[in-house]
């Protein structure tokens, strides 16, 4: 392989969210691997819609050994028995359940409705100008 071909990017793994793709990025920064994310451009609206997962890249040259890094990652954090953790003690009264939302369809529903409405009242508003 050239010396510019190990330069080049190779998918090393794919995360659910910006946050995920940069725990693994600390992973491979801990072995000494140079890691980069390439997250997706956020909506304006919280619509909890996702179009991708997001891509964490190693360089060629380093592929083999990220991805070596990070299935021993795995095996090593499987052996963690959370009922030997002490979390120690709330400190809050919040109730353990969080409040019912609008499932994301619903809300995307409603959104869109709420934009083809103020479209509909910019063309009025805009024939009334005329």
């Amino acid at each position: 392989m050239t010396e510019s071909a190990q330069d080049d990017l190779q998918t090393v793994a794919t995360a659910k969210s910006e946050f995920e793709a940069h725990a693994v990025i600390a992973v491979l920064k801990e072995a000494g691997i140079e890691a980069f994310a390439f997250g997706y451009v956020k909506q304006a609206l919280p619509l909890d819609l996702k179009f991708t997962d997001v891509p964490v890249q190693v360089r060629a040259g380093d592929f083999q050994r990220a991805r070596a890094e990070l299935r021993q990652n795995i095996s090593d954090s499987v052996d963690l028995d959370w009922d030997e953790i002490d979390v120690g003690e709330r400190e809050d009264n919040l109730p353990l359940a969080s409040q019912r939302r609008l499932p994301s369809p619903m809300r995307a529903a409603i959104v869109i409705g709420g934009i083809i409405l103020l479209a509909v009242l910019v063309r009025v508003f805009m024939a009334v100008l005329r």
